[in-house]
């Protein structure tokens, strides 16, 4: 019996008997989900057709458990611009002519008049868990359907992931002067402007135009890896195997 041995120094030498056990501690299926994904010949569609982005950005909109955290490379090879490589932006950067970015929700976008039908693009997704709509007694979240103070805009998250949030997917507002889903925008300290919605700096609450009025809404989010379903893989590799 080996003792004091990792994750990772387990990996090295598991025995047929054990790996399922082992691949299924680690998650599998969900770090293959995190390793670089290559996107080939897609397209941005039409301008302002993606709800949670601005009406002058095209977007490629990717799986909830797949949104990018960096693009590496981005080859556009039709537009109604010029194609080859585009340049890659800073995160939450408002594209312009031949420059793509990854959204404050973790899309990818492109200026809509540019008009992109194909491109080649290569990124690494932001690795975490989607907590969603459904119930998940694990955190003790009966809904992600929560109150909002109109009088601040403020959404407060449940205690049992706040300040564990990466982003905001998305939010869809059920009640106020201002309905159905709002533009995501980069995190933010304070109430932001009307139609527009963003996770705060800390990662304890959601931020909506005051103006709007909004009283209940229904969130996606991305929590850290581990909080909801997943594993935290790096502490896991690094903590004491239990299949030593």
């Amino acid at each position: 019996m080996m003792t004091n041995e990792s994750l990772r120094e387990t990996l090295n030498r598991v025995d047929p008997n054990s790996i399922a056990d082992v691949l299924r501690t680690l998650c599998l299926g969900d770090v293959l989900r995190a390793l670089p994904v290559y996107l080939r010949g897609v397209s941005a569609g039409a301008t302002g057709a993606c709800a949670q982005q601005l009406a002058t950005l095209g977007t490629v909109v990717l799986p909830e458990d797949a949104k990018a955290a960096v693009i590496l490379r981005c080859t556009v090879n039709a537009a109604g611009v010029q194609t080859g490589d585009f340049t890659v932006e800073p995160y939450g950067t408002t594209p312009q002519t031949t420059q793509v970015a990854v959204a404050p929700n973790g899309d990818i976008v492109f200026l809509g008049n540019d008009a992109v039908t194909k491109a080649d693009i290569i990124y690494v997704p932001q690795k975490g868990d989607v907590l969603g709509q459904l119930s998940n007694s694990k955190l003790g979240v009966t809904s992600l359907t929560l109150p909002v103070v109109p009088g601040t805009g403020k959404c407060l998250l449940p205690s049992s992931i706040s300040g564990k949030v990466i982003s905001l997917l998305q939010a869809n507002v059920l009640a106020g002067t201002v309905s159905g889903q709002k533009i995501v925008l980069v995190p933010v300290t304070a109430a932001v402007a009307t139609t527009k919605a963003a996770l705060s700096v800390d990662g304890t609450a959601v931020w909506f135009a005051i103006a709007d009025a909004v009283t209940s809404v229904q969130l996606d989010l991305l929590v850290y890896a581990g909080t909801v379903t997943g594993a935290d893989v790096n502490a896991l590799l690094e903590a004491a195997s239990s299949d030593a």
